[in-house]
């Protein structure tokens, strides 16, 4: 029963969200959110849609499982390019940075796939999990450090999506943890902290993203753009001297 009402919970949730962000038109200033809620509804409604077949089940259920991962992946980079705003060429390192990040991780997901005798895509979808998180994780660490370091205010929607995200990954890096520790012997956690805490974190989502409040203009403008620029600077010189040595060593 509490798996149950957690279940359609969640789907209620979701469809408020989606509504309210319709109807307050502010869907486009957060795309990417937006379109990670509307993939987990959609996965759920076709779960749920095809419970009664388990073979089915399970295909449904891993592949729409990757996707949700690979959208979730996209809010990470979607809070860094809304804290950022301001800050063009940072968001810029920022966000290609993340997505080359991101290419990685599926390539070599892919790749190990494509060199497996016995394929399976639960164990496929279990290892990009894994690495997805880790990875999610660290960045959002990374993020609400540049955050505090240069001081950048964020606004109401985005500290609702930054709190809520780190909630879910926080405890699904925990999860992960536990279950390569402790294995199958902590059944009762894995079956009911995720969607509990998920359904906590849609409810964060809906008194945060309730109406649109856009991201307060700092006081003072943080070094953080200035930073970026002798970080850039820094590594074209870098570069620059490994090349010419290159070609020196490549002509003699």
């Amino acid at each position: 029963m509490l798996t149950q009402f957690l279940w359609w919970g969640g789907i209620v949730l979701e469809t408020f969200l989606l509504v309210r962000c319709a109807r307050g038109k502010f869907y486009r200033e957060y795309p990417g959110f937006f379109s990670y809620i509307a993939v987990v509804l959609l996965a759920s409604v076709v779960r749920y849609s095809v419970r009664q077949n388990p073979s089915t089940y399970a295909l449904v259920y891993w592949y729409s499982q990757v996707v949700s991962l690979i959208a979730g992946y996209v809010v990470i980079v979607e809070i860094y390019r809304r804290a950022l705003k301001d800050y063009p060429g940072a968001a810029r390192m920022a966000q290609t940075l993340l997505v080359a990040i991101l290419v990685l991780i599926v390539s070599k997901a892919v790749f190990d796939s494509a060199g497996s005798t016995g394929w399976s895509i639960a164990r496929t979808c279990e290892e990009l999990e894994r690495d997805l998180r880790a990875v999610q994780a660290t960045v959002l660490i990374a993020i609400l450090g540049l955050l505090a370091y240069y001081r950048i205010p964020l606004g109401r929607n985005l500290k609702g999506i930054l709190l809520g995200f780190g909630i879910f990954i926080g405890v699904s890096v925990t999860i992960l943890t536990l279950r390569f520790s402790f294995g199958d012997r902590l059944r009762l956690v894995y079956q009911y902290l995720p969607p509990f805490t998920y359904f906590a974190v849609l409810i964060i989502w809906c008194v945060a993203l309730w109406s649109y409040h856009a991201n307060p203009v700092p006081e003072t403008k943080p070094e953080l753009e200035q930073d970026y620029r002798s970080l850039a600077l820094g590594t074209r010189r870098l570069l620059g001297h490994a090349r010419t040595h290159l070609t020196r060593a490549v002509r003699s």
